[in-house]
């Protein structure tokens, strides 16, 4: 049994139903208490033990801000998955909330027992089938946002040239994030003892 002392509450948002859009996160607070991890969803209360966790995949979103919001996803023994946010209930990015998810990340992984994480799988970054889309998307919009303008300077007169140039800054500016995104986003296994920080800060 887990003293007050070792007890820790973080207020982050959370779902049951996986990773999907919501208009509002439904649930909020996850609390770690010695090698336990405990939550309440939709009028339920949970309790498991982390050795009972068998999936752990840490990844990111862009949410409806431009800073990535993170996301930790926990799948245990029975089936059960619970997906934790960092940001705030309309999935937003949020720089309070981000600094609760990385603690708790971090706590998470610190507390599982080295025995408990041979039988995890650790995964960062989405899955195959989602990063194929994702990379089909940053290539769209590479091309569109940044390779339309550099063609177009080739042909503009150059009393347009400046505006043109306008143009490729404002589409490279657009593109930053999701290459950002993408970047973080690949799908490698990462090990309890060596988070990737990209997806955690």
């Amino acid at each position: 049994m887990a003293n007050a002392a070792d007890e820790r509450r973080y207020p982050l948002h959370l779902a049951e139903r996986g990773i999907r859009i919501y208009w509002r996160l439904p649930n909020c607070g996850v609390t770690l208490s010695g090698a336990r991890l405990a939550w309440s969803a939709d009028g339920s209360t949970h309790d498991y033990g982390l050795d009972e966790i068998r999936r752990i995949r840490l990844q990111n979103t862009m949410g409806s801000g431009r800073d990535p919001v993170g996301i930790c996803q926990i799948r245990f023994s029975d089936g059960r998955v619970i997906t934790v946010y960092g940001g705030n209930d309309r999935g937003t990015s949020d720089a309070e909330q981000a600094a609760h998810y990385a603690a708790f990340v971090r706590d998470l992984h610190a507390r599982i027992p080295d025995e408990a994480a041979r039988r995890i799988v650790f995964n960062a970054g989405v899955t195959e089938g989602r990063f194929t889309l994702l990379s089909i998307a940053a290539a769209l919009a590479a091309l569109l946002f940044v390779g339309t303008p550099l063609v177009l300077l080739f042909f503009v007169p150059s009393t347009e040239t400046l505006k043109v140039l306008g143009l490729l800054g404002a589409g490279a500016a657009f593109c930053w994030p999701m290459w950002k995104l993408w970047d973080n986003n690949r799908p490698r296994p990462y090990s309890l003892r060596d988070l990737p920080e990209d997806l955690v800060r």
